[in-house]
């Protein structure tokens, strides 16, 4: 025996020991190395109902619940309840953190950095021009220069005070940083020529008023009508054309001859205007067509833009130092 608790002691000769604490009918085993490449502290807990946790937190003054229960500030070490336990540090301005542990019969170190809550949303001269709402909700203040905002995930929404437009996006807001928003005016955008492409009118109609997109796609749907009607007239009327060609060339006498060259006359000079009733409407189709387009093209395809940037904050958390060194012997 060397001694009993509380007891320190220097360098021993090379070689390993059998550290033996014993207490009542407790006793811990433990194998000591010399020479020591550092100082070593061994704190046993000689009572398998409880361990000892030592709670520290950078900031510190977390209050410290134990499965619901407060049981004080960081830090603090005290006795736990050996098994499954659930811990929850809280603290102003900090994310709340939340963990299960197993506790052993046995002393542990228990460190957490806390993650600062804010971060701060910055807007530019660009967004004056519109009312603002950020998760449905109005923002209502004079000067929108910066707002305090929780870190995470948010929707914005923009509408223009004078067109009615809105424009919307989710961002994402780091803590301890600044994310800049403006309004990026007539941005280009290939989304409404593609609506448009699939379906005329389409993206058009994305846009307010809805009323160019409905004419452009009835305006569409009637020429497509009408060509598919002047194409079948026009088959038909080429079909009667070789039926009677057919039956010219297969004459057998003067009179069908020439019975059969007046009805190719007529059924030619027919066939010619169906011809061109066809053309027409086939052309009429395409320019409304590309027109569709163009008319996308030109006045569609531009909208205001939410344009999202990041500022890391160099200033410190309140409570927090820059640079930390967490250290942590163990047995």
């Amino acid at each position: 025996m060397i001694g009993k608790t509380p007891l320190s002691f220097c360098e021993l000769a090379p070689g390993n020991y059998n550290l033996i604490i014993k207490k009542d009918s407790f006793t811990v085993k433990n194998i000591l190395r010399f020479p020591l490449k550092q100082n070593l502290y061994f704190h046993p807990v000689l009572n398998s109902e409880y361990g000892i946790m030592n709670f520290t937190t950078s900031p510190s003054g977390a209050k410290i619940f134990l499965n619901d229960s407060l049981i004080g500030q960081t830090p603090l070490k005290v006795k736990i309840p050996t098994g499954r336990n659930e811990i929850k540090f809280e603290k102003e301005d900090f994310k709340t953190f939340t963990s299960t542990i197993l506790i052993p019969p046995a002393y542990h170190e228990y460190f957490k950095k806390l993650d600062y809550k804010w971060g701060k949303l910055k807007f530019d001269n660009s967004v004056s021009k519109y009312n603002i709402k950020l998760n449905g909700s109005n923002l209502n203040f004079v000067n929108p220069d910066e707002l305090k905002i929780e870190a995470g995930n948010h929707l914005l929404e923009f509408e223009n005070f004078t067109t009615k437009e809105k424009i919307k996006s989710e961002i994402f807001v780091n803590n301890n940083s600044t994310t800049n928003i403006e309004i990026k005016k007539n941005a280009f955008t290939f989304s409404g020529l593609l609506k448009s492409i699939i379906i005329p009118g389409w993206g058009q109609f994305s846009d307010d008023p809805k009323i160019k997109g409905v004419s452009i796609l009835g305006s569409f749907l009637t020429a497509g009508a009408v060509t598919f009607i002047a194409n079948n007239s026009y088959n038909e009327k080429q079909d009667e054309y070789k039926t009677i060609q057919t039956n010219y060339y297969n004459a057998v006498n003067e009179l069908e001859v020439l019975k059969y060259k007046e009805e190719m006359k007529t059924s030619y000079n027919s066939l010619y205007d169906y011809k061109n009733f066809k053309n027409i409407s086939t052309g009429i189709l395409i320019g409304v067509y590309a027109y569709n387009l163009l008319d996308v093209l030109v006045f569609h395809s531009t909208k205001d833009k939410i344009n999202v940037s990041y500022q890391k904050e160099n200033s410190v958390v309140p409570g927090h130092s820059n640079n930390s060194i967490n250290l942590k012997i163990k047995l």
